[in-house]
């Protein structure tokens, strides 16, 4: 799990004062796999944000300088000059470096780069999309702003190409007559912080992946001997029992792990969507009986009156479904009513699913399909998750097409509703 720049008002030396942190949480397993501890990372940001903040205000500053004295926009100069964070100014529609500090020089150290052109001074970016973000820039006189953004470059003159990523804010600059006349750029290098990402969710698909083969050998273990205690005459109702929970805790782990997979298989770019058409009401009238078997002490409603056929990758679709279900029934109260409905509106399906639950505060609600991310409160504390599953279901529908979107009101329910494209085929 993490969570970018989280505000903090922390007492330091007698005052409270206003501090950003990342966090970062991963789990901890013994040898048996068993989750035994949680590894916290905590780096703070304060000084970052606050300086994306003064850079802001500087900038505004600076877009109106023309009516300031030569000595205010000298003072706007040497601001950009000691921002901690790499800044330059870029000249015309060329891309003339007219000014650069000390931190945006080592991002190339060794290279001039004042009185050059970009091409010039950078040339392996002749190709990439960056110059045409950079000319959009000045034909539109609009600011751009890009998180994590990937830059194929060398550090040195001749050197090796990395892919390397930078927070980057594009601000045009304006003439008296209002044309734009170059370009202020702030860049923040996060190569590092995307390196270990991209090694976390490496590890996660390998884990993940790894664990796939045992978890089949013992699902079918398991198989064969509820087959065998359904057969036998007397069968201890022990033993009987025992093995379809173990059934039921392997589906469940197959499911977090095959979410896990698609996790990462998402955050590489793998991720296949294999489309058939096929009739969305009966899958979803099909999971509420397994539910209804496995999770009993809910009341499933299900009002879907006509029978819909869509065009979309089904086992995606069924894990989709079958998360909203049962988060539903997590966050309802034991007995809680969930109402399934779906109808046809203007050529798309419209599926949602309401339930009677703990709901979720409007802060909170604007964050629910970020990844990893989990509402923090006490009627929470006890129930189980990883924060993937509805981060997951949002990508999925949005490769189909797609939109998920939550209502809700804090200790009355929430509803999710997802909308799909209706196949024409009969």
């Amino acid at each position: 799990i993490r969570i970018s720049d989280f505000q903090l008002f922390l007492d330091r030396n007698g005052y409270s004062e206003e501090c950003y942190f990342d966090f970062s949480y991963s789990p901890i397993s013994d040898e048996l796999g068993n989750i035994c501890g949680v590894l916290t990372n905590v780096i703070e940001t304060t000084e970052k944000v606050l300086t994306f903040r003064e850079f802001e205000n500087a900038q505004q500053e600076l877009k109106v300088s023309k009516l300031h004295t030569e000595e205010e926009r000298d003072r706007l100069m040497q601001f950009f000059m000691q921002i901690p964070a790499g800044v330059c100014i870029l000249e015309g529609r060329d891309f003339v470096f007219k000014m650069v500090n000390s931190l945006y020089q080592e991002f190339f150290p060794g290279r001039k780069l004042v009185g050059l052109k970009v091409l010039e001074a950078i040339p392996e970016l002749v190709n990439d999309p960056i110059i045409g973000i950079l000319n959009q820039v000045m034909e539109t006189g609009k600011t751009y702003s890009g998180i994590d953004e990937l830059v194929p470059i060398s550090r040195t003159n001749g050197g090796e190409i990395e892919d390397r990523y930078f927070d980057l804010t594009y601000q045009p600059r304006f003439n008296v007559d209002g044309e734009v006349v170059g370009i202020l750029v702030l860049a923040l290098e996060v190569t590092e912080r995307k390196r270990e990402e991209t090694r976390k969710n490496d590890f996660i698909g390998i884990v993940s992946h790894e664990l796939k083969t045992p978890l089949t050998t013992l699902n079918a273990i398991v198989q064969l001997s509820n087959l065998r205690l359904r057969k036998a005459e007397n069968a201890d109702e022990f033993f009987v029992n025992g093995m379809q929970r173990a059934a039921v805790q392997l589906k469940r782990m197959n499911e977090m792990i095959n979410s896990f997979l698609n996790v990462s298989r998402l955050e590489s770019g793998q991720i296949h969507i294999e489309k058939t058409v096929f009739n969305f009401t009966v899958l979803v009238a099909n999971l509420i009986e397994e539910l209804k078997f496995s999770s009993a002490g809910y009341e499933l409603l299900l009002t879907c009156n006509n029978e819909y056929l869509i065009y979309a990758d089904k086992e995606k679709i069924i894990s989709v479904v079958t998360n909203l279900l049962t988060n539903a029934m997590k966050y309802s109260p034991i007995g809680g009513k969930i109402e399934i409905n779906c109808v046809d509106k203007d050529g798309q399906l419209v599926f949602s699913v309401k339930d009677n639950g703990i709901g979720i505060a409007p802060h909170h609600l604007a964050r629910i399909f970020e990844r990893y991310y989990r509402v923090d409160r006490k009627e929470t504390k006890n129930i189980s998750g990883f924060g993937i599953g509805l981060y997951l279901s949002a990508e999925l529908i949005s490769l189909h097409g797609g939109n998920i979107w939550a209502e809700s009101k804090l200790g009355e329910g929430s509803t999710f509703v997802v909308t799909l494209p209706v196949s024409n085929q009969q």
